[in-house]
């Protein structure tokens, strides 16, 4: 954390925090030691701007997206609140993740060329997509399971 390290030198933490909490965020979130490649919003957005959503957009097609972007539903994660095992893929045997889903699932292929038939996170759940992922979800009967 070089460039943490030097910015924390000049300014003390707590000024940091309590006059300028959204500069501390900002350093943290650009600082290249403290990336964490296992991040799933990381590997979808680079930046901490929000999201342009298209208007008119719904507050559950909102929700549906940003859950999905964010990795956090109801199929892959109700094992958490149930103390069950985490589910898997009932054709390939995987774990079920929301990567899974969107890139890997064979069920999906057909679905799939609603978001463009992405090779990546980045590209299937990017900004320029935010339409059509609420309608890969709602095609494949996942957008009324968040």
């Amino acid at each position: 954390m070089l460039f943490l390290n030097d910015v924390l030198q000049v300014f003390s933490f707590n000024i940091l925090k309590v006059h300028n909490k959204k500069l501390f965020m900002v350093l943290l979130f650009f600082d290249k030691n403290n990336i964490n490649i296992t991040n799933k919003l990381r590997e979808i957005k680079l930046s901490i701007n929000p999201w342009k959503t298209p208007s008119p957009s719904s507050r559950h097609e909102e929700v549906v997206t940003t859950r999905y972007r964010i990795g956090h539903s109801r199929p892959t994660h109700l094992h958490l609140i149930t103390k069950e095992d985490r589910p898997t893929c009932e054709l390939c045997d995987k774990e079920l993740t929301i990567k899974h889903i969107i890139l890997e699932r064979p069920k999906f292929n057909s679905s799939r060329q609603i978001i463009g038939n992405p090779p990546t996170m980045q590209q299937a759940l990017g900004e320029e997509n935010s339409k059509n992922i609420y309608h890969f979800f709602t095609n494949i009967g996942l957008a009324k399971l968040m």
